[in-house]
């Protein structure tokens, strides 16, 4: 990633901004079949070396239909839970969840 700001940066500065990207979940998703549970293991943190970030937010979105989820964090975060509707979406299944990390 390629950071190039609209003007120049100088000691003290600040400046805001979003990165959101998809992570495939085929080296991040482990199955197990004993009591047939999903387990989602992602890093809390920022892909860019060398960056730090005073506040972070982390959203997961599950695929449609998720049920039984909980968050096990190996320090204090903030928890909430959103929905995600997409035009694919069954009304059925009440959409997606989001599940919002803060830190």
């Amino acid at each position: 990633v390629v950071l190039d700001t609209r003007y120049p940066l100088y000691g003290g500065w600040k400046i805001s901004f979003y990165l959101g990207y998809n992570v495939p979940t085929e080296d991040l998703l482990n199955f197990n079949p004993v009591d047939n549970t999903y387990t989602l293991e992602v890093d809390f943190g920022i892909p860019i070396r060398d960056l730090w970030a005073q506040d972070m937010t982390i959203k997961i979105i599950l695929p449609e239909g998720t049920t039984d989820i909980s968050v096990d964090a190996p320090f204090n975060v903030q928890q909430s839970r959103t929905k995600r509707f997409t035009y694919l979406d069954s009304p059925i299944l009440d959409g997606r969840n989001v599940i919002v990390l803060q830190k």
